[in-house]
Parts: structure tokens; sequence; C-alpha cells
């Protein structure tokens, strides 16, 4: 598709959506036309129709248009070559073609650019035309300058030029690429901008690109992008996601770059996955200044809000983490998923920090995915456990209590003798589930040895309790604190990036 048909349809697109005409501006049509204005004639006879008004001031649309032709005759006669163009184009629309056409044709001899430059466009033989568009430009019609430069080669600059002096929009399009060709940025920067300014889009972007100002150039790329001109937003994208010309908006960048991909129609999208790939760093010490960078959707930032948040009251900071997580920010990823009820809720979210590079994370999405079902996950879990991680043991062990709960209490004892708070709850747990003073109905009597042994092992389970819970309170597990069973160790909220499911 040429340049010049773009420009046709984007002009044409770019034009505003005609607005139902008041009566005022009728009225006011109507007063011009009868003061002997043919344009004004024409105008309300046209607002009359799109009201469907079939009367105004005594005036019907027909009336109108025959008075409008007939200023037009009168104005042709007393020696007005564009009247007669005009009235020419009315008779050669209507019942009397050729007396159109020879109308036209006077009217270019009268001195008509408009007349010289349409009969060029319908004339069948090329030296012909060449010597109406030669006239038409001639006559000051820059749209005939363009035309003819495009058959004049030895002169194609100087017409391109006086096309663009003359405000046609392809003739700075085309004077533009000459002199970018040449080296003039400067000369070339104003075609550009003057072609912008004349609703040829695509120029709008060569004017930003040109454009010594990068506020200029934000502007024009702006223009240029809000007319859905891909590259227009392209270069948009690098100036708003880092502050160029402007404020800088990273999420906004983001997301004018994904729109520049949409307009290509695009699989893959370089731009975005490079900005994505170095987002500015974080410097943010208050809530404020974390909160205008999470506004950015920096995910850094809204990282650095929600421990500022968590510092002053716990799991107060969740929202800003899943602000975080959504921006890509895996650490924010693995946070949010933390703060879950269940580690079924929390596995998507581990699943994605680990996609994110969190190490840490992937084991907990395991331990979700073995709790789900997976073999393969649960071997790995198996595995982890076997290299003495307490933090891989206890998440083997809740992945496998229901299915092999003997299994999984050594997988808790193990990880509680190395460390983990939270299996050494469970273990405290189990020993109260099998349940206090359920074992002995001891009369007054002496015991018989079944009821002594009753009576010992719940003993066993009531000091297993104790010492499980104290000492997960001591491996700094808040819930196991919270015990009375843990009654001398001091009371704690829960640690950073320990699960609140666990």
């Amino acid at each position: 598709m040429s340049r010049a048909l773009v420009l046709l349809i984007l002009v044409a697109a770019a034009g505003p959506a005609s607005a139902r005409p008041d009566d005022a501006t009728i009225n006011g049509d109507i007063a011009s036309c009868q003061a002997g204005s043919s344009e004004a004639c024409t105008a309300a006879a046209k607002a009359l129709d799109e009201t469907h008004v079939a009367s105004r001031l005594g005036y019907t649309p027909a009336k109108l248009r025959d008075h409008g032709a007939e200023l037009l005759a009168t104005q042709c006669a007393a020696g007005s070559a564009d009247a007669c163009y005009e009235h020419g184009k009315l008779a050669l629309h209507g019942s009397d073609a050729a007396a159109g056409l020879a109308e036209i044709e006077h009217s270019c001899d009268a001195g008509s650019g408009r007349g010289c430059l349409y009969l060029a466009q319908h004339e069948s033989h090329a030296a012909r035309a060449t010597i109406l568009f030669d006239k038409a430009c001639t006559l000051g019609n820059a749209h005939g300058c363009e035309l003819l430069a495009q058959r004049d080669k030895k002169r194609e600059l100087e017409l391109h030029r006086k096309a663009c002096d003359g405000d046609d929009a392809l003739g700075c399009t085309h004077s533009g690429e000459q002199r970018r060709t040449s080296g003039d940025r400067a000369g070339a920067f104003t075609d550009f901008a003057k072609a912008c300014d004349l609703h040829d889009v695509p120029s709008c972007d060569d004017a930003g690109v040109l454009a010594a100002d990068p506020a200029a150039a934000r502007d024009l790329f702006g223009r240029a992008c809000d007319a859905d001109i891909a590259l227009g937003c392209s270069h948009l994208a690098e100036l708003v996601a880092h502050g160029l010309g402007g404020e800088r908006n990273w999420g906004n960048g983001l997301d004018l770059a994904e729109r520049a991909c949409t307009l290509l129609h695009a699989k893959d999208c370089p731009q975005l996955a490079a900005l994505r790939k170095h987002p500015p760093e974080v410097h943010c010490t208050d809530e404020s200044s974390c909160q205008k960078l999470c506004d950015e959707r920096i995910g850094a930032g809204c990282r650095a809000l929600g421990d500022l948040r968590e510092a002053s009251e716990p799991d107060s900071g969740v929202s800003a983490y899943r602000d975080a997580c959504d921006a890509g920010d895996g650490p924010s990823c693995f946070a949010s998923a933390q703060t879950e009820d269940s580690l079924d809720d929390a596995g998507p979210s581990y699943q994605r920090a680990c996609q994110l590079g969190e190490r840490r994370a992937c084991l907990y999405a395991d331990a979700a995915r073995a709790l789900d079902g997976s073999a393969t996950a649960r071997d790995a879990m198996r595995r982890a456990c076997t290299s003495a991680s307490p933090e891989a043991c206890s998440l083997y062990a809740i992945a496998i209590e229901t299915t092999a709960p003997a299994k999984a209490t050594t997988a808790w004892r193990s990880a509680c003798e190395h460390g983990s708070g939270a299996a050494c709850r469970r273990l405290a747990m189990q020993a109260f589930g099998r349940g206090f003073g359920a074992t002995c109905d001891c009369g007054e009597g002496p015991k018989t040895k079944a009821e002594r042994e009753l009576e010992a092992e719940e003993a066993r389970r009531y000091q297993d309790y104790h010492r499980y819970m104290k000492r997960a309170c001591e491996l700094h597990d808040a819930a196991a604190c919270a015990d009375d069973a843990a009654f001398d160790a001091p009371r704690q909220r829960r640690a950073p990036n320990t699960p609140a499911w666990e």
C-alpha cells in the first residue's frame, strides 16, 4: 500500500466524528447563504438532511443547494475562477456533464489551480496531464506540485518543498525523507513535524526520531501511537519507561511496548522482554516513595513497600507483595505464598516464584505438587530430605502425612533435630492428637499393670508435647510460642518468610 493511500486513509480516520448540528449553527449558515456564501448554502442543506428537518426559515435543502449553485454561477460570470470550478463540479455530477467539464476547463484557463488539478487527474494522456499538473502547481495548488514531483524527477526536491510550503502533507513527508537521506536532520525534522501537524501520522514518528528535545519527541511519538502506529508506541515506550522527556512510569512503558507488538501481530516481543529484564533501580526508605515506585509496577518497589508495612504490623504487606508478584518479582511471589491459609492455595504462587528464579520456592512448589499427588515431586522431596535439609524434610512430611504417616513422623523428627521449629510443633501436635486423659479411667484401688502402662504412656505423650512445643518456640516458631506448653518462652510474631499455613 502506497504512503499516499495510507495518508488518505489516516486523514479520513483521524477526522472528528460528525456532530449533530444545532439550531444556531443551521440558522447562521442560512443567514450566510442569504448574504452570498455558496459554501454556507451547502453546509445548511447538509445540516437539514442530517437532522431530518424538511425546512428552516423558509428554506428546504433543495432550495438551499439551488441558491448556492446560482451564487456560484453569478460569481463565475463575475470572473471568479474557483467559483467556475465549483459550479462546474455541480454540473458535472448533475444532468449536464459535458457543460460541467467545459466549465472546469474554463476555470483552469481562468486561473483555478483546483480546476487544473482536476483536469490533470482525469487526463489519460501522460504528457497533457503533466502540463496540467505544472499549471496547477504554478497557480498555487500544493497537491498539484506534489503530483508533478512524481513525474518531473529533475525538479523533484524543489517541487516537494513547494508542495510542503503549500501545506501538502505528502509533500512535507517526501521532502523530509530526502532531507534525512542527505543528512539534513534539522530540515527533515521540520518537514516531518509539519506533515504530522497535517495529519500524516506516520511522519509523527519520523519527526520524533529526529527531535532534539526528548519532550518534543515524547509528544510526537504519542501522537503516532494514538493513531495505532506501532513504531510510535515502541519509541514512546522507551521514553516513558526510562523517564526521558517527562515523568517516568515503568508500568505504562511496558504497556506501550506490549501494544506495539500487538499492533505488529508479533508472536514474540523482544522490547518488552528487554525492558522487564532491566527494571529501574529501587531506592526507597518510606511508604510514600515506595508506593510511588509500586504504582509504576516496579516489583522491587512493591516488595520494599510490603517489607515496610510488615515491619510495623504483621501481615499488612500482603497486598503489596501480591502487586510485586504480578509485576514479576520472584521474592514477593514467595512472600505472598507464605501468607496463604494452605499449601494447596499457596502452590501457584510458589510455582511462579520458582519460575522467576527463587530456588527456595521450587522446594515448596514441589511440596504442593506432591500433596496434589505427583509421584515425581514426591520423589524429589524425598531426595531433598535425604540430604538432611530440615526445610525439605518438614515439607516432605506434610506432603506424605496422610498416605505414609510413619514416614512423615520420621521426616519431622529429622527436621526438628536439625532446627525446624515447625517440624517440632508438628511432633507436639501428634502427641496432643493421641489425646490426654483418655487412656486410663483409674479408680481408687490398686492399678492393674495395664492401667499403669496406659498411665505411663499418657505421661510420656504429655511430656513429648511440652518438650517439642517448647523446642519449636526456641527455634522461633511463633505458633508454638503462643501455646501454653512453651510457658517460659518469650512470645513472638511469625518470623519473616515462614509459612502461615505450616
